[in-house]
Formats: structure tokens, C-alpha cells, sequence
């Protein structure tokens, strides 16, 4: 669906809980579901009120274990009945609205599910963070004319890493242009299709070390329940090899349908990026795995190549060997100074 306003979205939600509240359907927002068990649905509010304190404390703690220095923000989690979407939608760049409805237990002998709700608000709030840590590409500021012919032509996400790249500080678009005019990629390698790759590797490394933030906060059995997660790694880490061997002949599409596919539901990417940002803690440290999240994706996979073994449960040479190929180029792009010779 097209982009919508806040202000219309939030004028049709008050007009569709005022009809449910007359009686009639509502076939967007679900908002029948309170109608029909609105004692569960206060009884969970109240529980998660009730805990609000603890679980802020705990959430706080671990974000501030595992963000860098310079993540700071301020975010605020609305829980909201209904909704178009199940799970988590962002209101904005910062704020996040959960739905109630997901944590409303299905029976009244049932406790609300305050584990879940811990860890995706813990989840959410890393990505927020992450961001404001600088751990995305770069962008100039919204309505700068001469980034928008850039992230056309070449793709946002390798526009941004290449501007990170070069270790200018401010964007100069003439500078980033000649550094990207002057690139000489290998020539199997479509431009838009290595911009939505770079934009995956991003994406696995917020979404893992995010689910690997939230790990700790799942409860008793957690240790069980990652490992019974974990069991696919080396068919997932496969799902990467193949992913990444559409760089070669492949288009921006089929690398994007792929993408959706392995992030769909904790899929296959989540398990790679947790398992590169386990193996960085674990063995090079927690400092090393905290400047990845402001140095962005490159950072993140070369970091992880320090340290890995080959074996099972680990990426293989090949795939390993395509994604320093990226990363190779990215930085070579970025250091490209076309004015020096």
C-alpha cells in the first residue's frame, strides 16, 4: 500500500473503534477481539502495567551492554488494541507501537505472555538504537538534491557505504560521484543488484545482533530453546551462499525476494547475523562487537572473517571469500581519490 499520512491512518482507527463500539464490523483494524473479551484484554494491561518497572529495568541494562556510546535516543512503545499488521509496526523513525492483542492469552487460566512482550520491546528498541549509533549508511540531510541522482543511479546502500568508506565526514556529492565513476567493479556484477545485497548484509547484521540482544531476556530454558533455534545454521548459512551467487548474473529483485524470504518469520538471515554477532562477543569482544554497530556491515562481516573457523556451523570459504569481495570493492571505491592521479 501506498504511504499514508499518520494523522488519516489515526482519523480512520478513532471512526472504526467508535463503529465496533455501535455494533458494527470492522474489517481492518480487529478491534472485534476487544469487543468480545474485553476482560482479558484489561487484565493483560494491567498485568504489564503492573510489571512495567521490572521489565523497563531489565530492558534498559541489557541495551546498555550492548550498544555503543553513541546510541543515544529517547523512544517511547505505545501498546495499542488493534491494528492492521500483527506484531510490531514504528509510528516513526523512534517510537513503536506493539499490538496488546498479540499478547492477550487465548484462555482465562492463561498468564499474559510478559517474556515475549520484554523481548520484542528489547528488540525494537536495539534497532532504534542501532540507527542512532550510526550503524546504517549514511545519509545526508532529507531534501539534498544532489544525493537523490546518487542513490538512483548507483542504490542508496551503496552510495552510504562508499560515503562511510572514504572517511569523509560531511557529504560532498561531486567527491562521491567521481570516487563511484571511477569504480571498476567486476563486470558480472549489476550495480542495483550489489546495492540490495549490500543492503541484506546491513539488514543480517541489525536483525541478528537484535535477536542476539533479546536472548537473554527470554527467560528460564533459554539456552534450550536458542539451541533447538540454531540446529538449521549450516543450511542457513547455505541459504547466504545462495543468496549471495545471484551477485553474479542476478537482479536488485531476485536478491530483494530472497531477502524477504530469509528474514520472514525468524527466518535463515536472523540465524546468520546472531551467530556472527555471538562468534565477535564471544571471541575478538564486546568492544569490537560495539564498534561494528556504528562501523556498519562491512565492519561487521570482516570482523567476524578475523575470527571464524571453518567447520560446521560456521560460513564457508566460498561464501565467505564473494562477501570480502564486496567489501574489497566498497572500500576501494571509497579510498578511490580520482583527482590524485
Amino acid at each position: 500500500m501506498p504511504p499514508r499520512r499518520p494523522d488519516e491512518v489515526a482519523a480512520e482507527f478513532i471512526a472504526a473503534l467508535h463503529a465496533v463500539c455501535g455494533g458494527e464490523d470492522d474489517p481492518r483494524f480487529g478491534l472485534l477481539g476487544a469487543r468480545e473479551q474485553r476482560s482479558r484484554y484489561r487484565e493483560t494491561l494491567r498485568t504489564f502495567r503492573r510489571s512495567e518497572r521490572r521489565a523497563r529495568s531489565e530492558i534498559e541494562d541489557r541495551l546498555g551492554e550492548m550498544l555503543p556510546p553513541g546510541a543515544d535516543f529517547r523512544s517511547t512503545v505505545h501498546l495499542v488494541v488493534g491494528g492492521d499488521a500483527s506484531r510490531v509496526t514504528i509510528s516513526d523513525r523512534d517510537d513503536i507501537a506493539i499490538r496488546l492483542d498479540d499478547f492477550v492469552p487465548g484462555r482465562d487460566d492463561e498468564e499474559p505472555d510478559l517474556t515475549g512482550l520484554v523481548e520484542i520491546v528489547a528488540h525494537e528498541l536495539f534497532l532504534t538504537g542501532f540507527r542512532a549509533a550510526g550503524g546504517v549508511p549514511p545519509r545526508p540531510a532529507p531534501g539534498d538534491r544532489d544525493w537523490e541522482p546518487l542513490a538512483d543511479r548507483w542504490g542508496p546502500s551503496t552510495v552510504g557505504e562508499v560515503w562511510r568508506a572514504s572517511g569523509l565526514t560531511s557529504w560532498r556529492a561531486p567527491a562521491i560521484e567521481a570516487r563511484l565513476d571511477a569504480w571498476t567493479r567486476p563486470a558480472m556484477w549489476d550495480v542495483h543488484a550489489i546495492d540490495r545485497y549490500v543492503a541484506l548484509l546491513s539488514r543480517v547484521q541489525s536483525e541478528g545482533t537484535a535477536v542476539y540482544v533479546e536472548t537473554p531476556l527470554s527467560g528460564r530454558g533459554r539456552e534450550a530453546r536458542t539451541a533447538a533455534w540454531m540446529e538449521s545454521i549450516d543450511d542457513d548459512f547455505a541459504f547466504l551462499a545462495g543468496v549471495t551467487m545471484r551477485l553474479y548474473g542476478g537482479t536488485a529483485a531476485e536478491i530483494d525476494e530472497l531477502a524477504a524470504e530469509g528474514f520472514r518469520e525468524g527466518g535463515p538471515l536472523h540465524r546468520v547475523g546472531w551467530r556472527i554477532a555471538e562468534r565477535i562477543d564471544k571471541y575478538a569482544g564486546r568492544s569490537v562487537l560495539l564498534d561494528t554497530m556504528q562501523d556498519g556491515p562491512l565492519a561487521f562481516f570482516d570482523s567476524y572473517f578475523a575470527t571464524h573457523p571453518y567447520g560446521p556451523g560456521q560460513m564457508g570459504s566460498a561464501t565467505e571469500e564473494d562477501i570480502r569481495k564486496v567489501i574489497r570493492e566498497i572500500r576501494a571505491a571509497g579510498r578511490l581519490d580520482p583527482e590524485a592521479g
